[in-house]
């Protein structure tokens, strides 16, 4: 493989990698200081995590048994590429309610999808 089709390859998981971050960015200001105010777990993961993690931006992560320590510290602070969420974007319940839902490993269905 020559280097200019590697740097298009690295172009595009760039892009991809931008755009999920910024749709992430831009599904969590829509919600601003909603931390207590969400329905369920699963409606967060819908509505902020699915962007990345159900489209190959970021790992699967729906049945991996993570602690809600490791999920609030990593919501809160951010990993490599995902970004860190504002204190106000979801309270401890939240953070129960998401880990419980990341564990079931229940599938989610994200909006405009079709059965």
């Amino acid at each position: 493989m020559n280097v200019e089709k590697k740097e298009i390859r690295v172009s595009k998981f760039c892009r991809v990698l931008i755009a999920g971050a910024f749709a992430s960015f831009c599904s969590v200001s829509a919600w601003a200081e909603s931390a207590g105010q969400w329905q369920s777990g699963k409606q967060i993961y819908e509505q902020v995590c699915s962007h990345c993690h159900e489209t190959l931006v970021a790992p699967k992560i729906l049945g991996r048994k993570m602690a809600q320590d490791y999920v609030a510290f990593v919501v809160q602070r951010g990993l490599r590429a995902m970004p860190a969420f504002r204190p106000t974007d979801f309270n401890d319940q939240d953070m129960a309610k998401l880990t419980s839902f990341i564990q079931s490993g229940q599938s989610v269905k994200r909006e405009g999808e079709h059965p």
